[in-house]
């Protein structure tokens, strides 16, 4: 599923001045909704501006006559500002019914109490076509957020909920490297806000209450009972309750079709198998503390191909809970709730268990509230292995760029390695005195290599695009690859 979004060419530092504004030069671009929220958030803290989508035929356009009214076309993306409040950041985060799926402080934010600045950004997983259904979700989101912010504080001044967004041409700023900025991965769609038969906006807040009124069944009124069903966490602090009720629905059914109930709720919940780490140029360098979930390999009896195991039917219960404590112990910027994990581990048990069809659901469930409740801070016996990577590669990354992440993998080992003999390799010394350099230095390096540095890389520049034009044939764009990286670096 992609998203698009008018984005600046440019970026800024610090807020544009506002006869630099009609000079801005925007192009729309196209994400994917997996990776949106940390393209946004790259885009927003190099100070890039944004608008809507426009019928404009040119690649790149400024905003005379082409942001306009006339043009406008659709979004994904609805913007809010808060301007001058008292209420700070983390509680902003947790304060609001409708948690936007970005906010962040702006070039004008101020710590100083009443001079708070934030933009708040919902996105929506289908287009809002035309102005019409613009102004229906904008009315609705505004109401809601004004209730918050007034139960919140008395004394909120509705004047500093800025009108200005409401405009289908207004465009909207990014900010500085140092912003506060969080995320959140549950994105919208158009049909709560629009749809005929959706309550009135100010009942949205109410929406979960009444379809856990109207969706009991004989089995879920038999599982509420359940004291671990009832525990606090299990419906109360989650992102989504539709995925919890589903899940509640199916829990005694053995033939419960898992994998419809983990496509249906896919774009909800990246799924992970590791510490979340920042990728530069399509590629990550690792210490020993980096965790992850260790997958043990095996060959097909049939196909002599590599497999992952699967776990062993009497394991698999043990695994689950193990895993679910593992995945609350990984880094990540987003936070694990309870209908997360057990999402992670119904997949886990889908894709990594023995038979996964004669797994029940309340079992997955019962591994998962046992490890969310378990206290996961300091010496708990969470055991990982010691990694022993010394980098990761992006999949998107390689997927954009139409490569296996074998392949590029070998390209960042080598460039790795040339990086390591440049730090000890000296020119004015034969091959082999160099060799006995880099030995003595932990270096692990052959003849071959070392000639090929000499050669081919020591005249190379740091960066890894020089070094993947040695390897350009990998790539399905031969000519522009090294244009091409550099643009998306």
């Amino acid at each position: 599923m992609e998203i698009s979004v008018s984005v600046s060419l440019k970026g800024y530092d610090k807020k544009p001045q506002s006869v630099e504004f009609a000079k801005i030069r925007y192009q729309e671009r196209v994400f994917d909704i997996d990776s949106i929220l940390k393209d946004l958030a790259y885009l927003i803290k190099n100070g890039h501006s944004f608008a809507h989508i426009y019928d404009i035929k040119e690649k790149s356009f400024s905003p005379l006559k082409n942001i306009t009214k006339d043009k406008f076309v659709g979004t994904y993306i609805i913007p809010f500002d808060l301007d001058g409040v008292d209420i700070g950041f983390e509680a902003l985060k947790t304060k609001l019914t409708l948690v936007p799926n970005i906010i962040y402080t702006t070039f004008n934010h101020s710590k100083d109490k009443g001079k708070n600045r934030y933009r708040l950004l919902y996105i929506f997983k289908n287009r809002i076509e035309g102005e019409e259904e613009y102004k229906m979700v904008y009315d609705c989101l505004n109401s809601q957020i004004i209730s918050d912010m007034k139960s919140i504080d008395e004394k909120f001044d509705e004047k500093s909920l800025d009108i200005a967004m409401q405009k289908i041409s207004q465009i909207y700023l990014g900010s500085n490297p140092e912003c506060e900025l969080s995320s959140y991965p549950l994105f919208y769609s158009k049909a709560d806000f629009i749809s005929k038969s959706k309550p009135k906006c100010e009942d949205y807040s109410e929406m979960p209450a009444k379809r856990l009124k109207t969706r009991k069944t004989t089995s879920s009124l038999k599982t509420e009972s359940s004291s671990i069903w009832n525990s606090p966490f299990v419906k109360e602090d989650v992102y989504c309750l539709d995925f919890i009720l589903d899940f509640e629905g199916l829990s005694h059914n053995i033939r419960a079709n898992k994998l419809s109930l983990i496509k249906e709720y896919a774009h909800l919940y990246p799924l992970f198998e590791h510490d979340e780490v920042d990728f530069i140029d399509g590629y990550a360098l690792l210490d020993k503390n980096f965790k992850s979930i260790r997958r043990e390999w095996g060959k097909d009896s049939l196909t002599e191909r590599l497999k992952t195991n699967k776990v062993k039917i009497g394991e698999r219960k043990k695994y689950l809970y193990n895993t679910g404590l593992r995945f609350l112990k990984m880094e990540r910027n987003m936070e694990i709730k309870f209908d997360y994990l057990l999402y992670l581990l119904l997949n886990e048990s889908y894709k990594h268990c023995e038979n996964p069809n004669t797994i029940l659901l309340n079992d997955i469930f019962s591994a998962a509230h046992g490890a969310f409740k378990t206290n996961i801070e300091g010496n708990n016996n969470i055991f990982f292995y010691e990694n022993k990577k010394a980098f990761i590669v992006d999949k998107a990354f390689c997927n954009k760029y139409k490569m296996k992440t074998k392949t590029y993998s070998a390209i960042v080992r080598g460039f790795l390695k040339r990086q390591e003999i440049r730090l000890y390799y000296d020119p004015n010394l034969p091959i082999t005195e160099n060799l006995i350099i880099l030995k003595e230095n932990g270096v692990k390096c052959g003849k071959s290599t070392l000639y090929k540095y000499r050669d081919v890389l020591s005249n190379m520049n740091e960066s890894i695009y020089d070094y993947i034009v040695v390897y350009n044939s990998c790539f399905t764009n031969k000519p522009n690859i090294d244009e091409d990286l550099r643009s998306c670096g």
